[in-house]
């Protein structure tokens, strides 16, 4: 920038000179461009800005700074600036327009300054108001501070709530906060002081400066937080003295080590090891007992205690810290043989914790053949013999590896010595194979030593069975009786030794034995086992017996067997209901406690019938399937009992009962009547209909649709009901009209023979009777009423279309009117113009009809007119 303004004033130079020698004001003085700088506070009063404002030459640089006044900081620069670099500098090739933003300063930061110089602070972050619920509170923020030494100071370290010597530095205020800021005059020094802290504590420098002069003396001072201490210093400081004063010759660099204060403890010193029951353990444990600082802590009792079993009777668990603080324990005695023991330590102080030892074993002593043992079982010719031996020391532990100090001999029945090996920890096993049946005695010995129980004793028994016969064949037999004579097998060795001992099973082929059978016996000395208990329920011909004996099979000859006897509990019949004059089938089946048929018994049934019919009948005996049949055919309907005996005793749920139903309706036992057989039309007849088989049996039962009845073609009939009596069934009809009527009736499609004929006739007057009298009258006039008469029959029904005559009791003549009137269809007739001229005054009408006894009115008045 600098060289562009020369240039532009060395070309003003070179034409003045060209264009005037004048020495006067150049023509070129005022046209030199200049640039105006405005600027503006936000918000107003809150700072100032310099310069302010003020016009500038092209191209001029200045430097610009905002000032805040009290109670505000600058924030930022607007317009022709940016960013919050304060001063700044600005170039005015342009009208430039520049703001300075400031806010006010609304957090609880009080800063004082020691020596000459200032601080500016800058917002970095400022927490959201919303998240401020106190209205006196203000939001957290976070500020920088920048300390700027005046001339001939410099900044030397922060002190209060900020510390260090970093500019600039950031502060978080969220509550009230205060800062000291330290300007040292002159220039800083050159070495430092950097202590590093393991542990809990402080460090303390006096004089603390950021940098030291060289030759200065420091103090350097470590101090422990409660519950640690002081330790040692690391690095270029050195010693356990807490408190060391130095000279700045070069950076000091250092650790300041702190070590929490512990409570006294227990250490082991010498661990338990492998020792041999019985003895005291050696190299003998021991355990040191020190302080919070590590010292050792005389005269203090530890006991010692065991993971798992006891110590022995003789052990001393308890012993007393020496001068050294350490406890030895020389007679700890372990009698039982195990691994993963463990020592426990402890005193009776509960700030002292208990320890533990690592695992360590115990072995097992010497053999001891008075408590060792072995089990030697008895044998068998040409199979090994197993004895095995247990070798225990005194303490009752197993001991292993005296393989070599063990011995068996065999005599006896045989002479042999056994090879021992061991199996497992003090088990050892001895084998040998016996050929000769009899008694083996067999010493055992420990170390030349007889062991607990030796010399002992082994019965040697032939050898594997080999064969098997059947010494007793199962014979026929009855189910459920156990076979008899029991069926029997002989096991024999190799060399036809009969073998005791043998376990044989008895298989059926075919079927199963019973559950309480016993199907396994046992070979006796003699080699035989016998099956005593063998029972067979299931009747039937070639049963076998499959004898069974470790890898042996022998079959047994074939046998029957046969039913048991009758059991009348479990026999049945069957008993159906009958029809009247039909067969019914009667059937019985016996059957044993096994449900086996059983055959030929028919000698051995009866049969007795009574109730609606009666009869003795002895059934006969069919063969597939054995069933025993009787028939018989009732003619009566009712409830026959048939009870079915065997030789007298009745067969389970007898009597039964058959239910015997008539036969199909006879169209001639049947009957149809009528009653009446004459009557008038509109008049019922009662037909009664009495259903019979051909057993005269009644048949009842039936509904008005299981009949068909033909009448005339004018009749109207009830519907067909069983009456009270069994079998009898009626209905009523009529007709309208005068007919004969024959009344033909079929019954569940069968037409009785019975068809009575019904006659309806005219109706017969019977009585004449006066509805109406005459009443008095004048002559000459019609008598007034009208007189009116009815006709009925013998019912009392009127009857249409009868004629009746009138006349008077004396035989007076009437002047005028209908003497004689058909009735109507009530049987009424209405005399309602018969006129009398006389002088007679007293009158009787007589109403006559043919065959009907006349009627005669009461007596009326006709009066003379004038």
């Amino acid at each position: 920038m600098k060289i562009n303004r020369l240039r532009y004033l060395f070309f003003l130079f070179i034409l003045c000179g060209v264009l005037s020698c004048d020495s006067g004001q150049s023509p070129f003085e005022d046209t030199i461009p200049k640039h105006r700088l405005s600027t503006t506070v936000i918000p107003a009063e809150s700072g100032t800005i310099h310069p302010s404002d003020g016009e500038f030459e092209f191209n001029t640089g200045i430097e610009i700074e905002a000032r805040p006044a009290d109670g505000f900081i600058f924030d930022r620069w607007g317009g022709s600036l940016s960013g919050n670099s304060n001063p700044e500098s600005l170039v005015l090739s342009q009208d430039r327009s520049v703001t300075a933003y400031f806010v006010e300063r609304d957090y609880p930061l009080e800063i004082e300054i020691e020596g000459a110089g200032s601080i500016t602070e800058e917002i970095i972050a400022r927490a959201d108001t919303s998240e401020v619920s106190d209205s006196l509170a203000v939001p957290a923020t976070t500020v920088r501070l920048t300390a700027v030494p005046d001339d001939g100071w410099y900044f030397s370290r922060w002190e209060g709530d900020l510390t260090g010597s970093d500019n600039p530095e950031t502060i978080f205020v969220d509550s009230e906060k205060r800062v000291s800021v330290i300007f040292e005059e002159g220039e800083p020094g050159d070495y430092i002081i950097d202590i590093d802290i393991e542990g809990n504590g402080t460090i303390q420098l006096d004089p603390e400066k950021s940098k030291y002069d060289e030759g200065e003396e420091v103090i350097i001072t470590a101090t422990a937080e409660s519950g640690w201490r002081f330790t040692e210093w690391q690095g270029d400081l050195t010693g356990t003295s807490n408190s060391q004063t130095v000279e700045m010759f070069d950076d000091i660099e250092a650790t300041a080590l702190f070590s929490e204060l512990e409570e006294p403890a227990l250490s082991i010193r010498q661990q338990p090891s492998e020792t041999t029951a019985g003895e005291e353990m050696f190299p003998a444990p021991s355990v040191v007992l020190t302080d919070e600082v590590g010292n050792p802590v005389e005269g203090t009792e530890v006991i010692v205690s065991l993971n798992k079993n006891s110590f022995s009777s003789e052990s001393e668990l308890s012993e007393t810290t020496n001068s050294d603080g350490i406890a030895v324990f020389n007679q700890l005695i372990l009698n039982t043989a195990a691994s993963g023991y463990v020592l426990s330590f402890e005193t009776d102080s509960d700030e002292i914790s208990a320890i533990s030892s690592r695992p360590f074993t115990i072995v097992a002593a010497e053999g001891d053949a008075a408590n060792s043992s072995a089990d030697v079982p008895d044998g068998s010719v040409t199979s090994p013999t197993e004895i095995t031996i247990t070798v225990l020391d005194r303490f009752e532990n197993k001991v292993s590896g005296v393989s070599s100090d063990l011995a068996v001999s065999i005599s006896g029945a045989n002479n042999a010595n056994a090879e021992i090996t061991e199996t497992e920890n003090g088990i050892y096993t001895a084998f040998y194979t016996p050929m000769q049946t009899g008694t083996d005695e067999i010493s055992v010995t420990l170390s030349g030593e007889s062991i607990s129980g030796s010399p002992f004793s082994s019965d040697v028994a032939a050898g594997p069975p080999d064969e098997m016969q059947v010494t007793q064949q199962p014979e026929n037999t009855v189910a459920g009786d156990a076979i008899s004579p029991a069926p029997s097998v002989l096991v024999t060795d190799e060399f036809e030794n009969p073998v005791s001992g043998v376990s044989v099973s008895a298989e059926l082929s075919g079927a199963s034995f019973t559950s309480n059978s016993e199907t396994t016996a046992e070979t006796n000395s003699e080699g035989v086992a016998r099956f005593e208990s063998l029972i067979i329920h299931t009747a039937g011909n070639g049963y076998r017996i499959e004898f069974s004996a470790e890898n042996l099979v022998q079959s047994s000859n074939s046998f029957n067997v046969t039913p048991a006897q009758p059991d009348l509990a479990s026999s049945t019949a069957t008993v159906p209901d009958g029809v009247a004059g039909s067969v019914t089938e009667l059937r019985i089946t016996l059957v044993d406690a096994f449900d086996n048929s059983v055959r030929g018994m028919s000698e051995n049934l009866s049969i007795e019938i009574t109730g609606a019919n009666s009869r003795s009948l002895t059934p006969t005996e069919s063969n597939d399937p054995v069933v025993y049949l009787a028939e018989y055919r009732p003619e009566q309907a009712g409830t026959d009992q048939i009870e079915i005996l065997f030789n007298g005793d009745p067969v389970a749920d007898s009597p039964y009962t058959s239910e015997i139903s008539p036969a199909d309706i006879s169209p001639s036992v049947s009957t149809v009547t009528a009653d009446p057989l004459a009557l008038s039309p509109g008049e019922y007849s009662t037909v009664t209909i009495e259903l019979r088989d051909e057993f005269d049996n009644p048949i009842s039962g039936l509904g008005d649709s299981d009949f068909t009845v033909s009448l005339g073609e004018e009749t109207n009939r009830s519907s067909i009901e069983e009456t009270s009596s069994a079998g009898v069934y009626e209905f009523e009809f009529t007709s309208e009209i005068t007919e004969t009527v024959n009344v033909s009736i079929s019954a569940n499609g069968v037409n009785l023979e019975d068809e009575p004929e019904v006659e309806f006739h005219p109706p017969i007057p019977h009585e004449i009777i006066i509805e109406v009298q005459p009443q008095n009258s004048r002559s000459g006039e019609p008598i007034e009423g009208p007189p009116t008469v009815r006709v009925v029959d013998s019912s009392g029904d009127g009857i249409p279309d009868i004629t009746v005559t009138v006349s008077t009791e004396r035989g007076q003549s009437f002047d005028s009117g209908t003497l004689v009137v058909q009735t109507n269809s009530d049987g009424i007739a209405v005399f309602d113009d018969l006129v009398l001229v006389t002088t007679v005054r007293w009158f009787n009408l007589v109403f006559s009809v043919d065959e009907v006894n006349d009627v005669v009115s009461d007596r009326f008045r006709v009066s003379f007119r004038f």
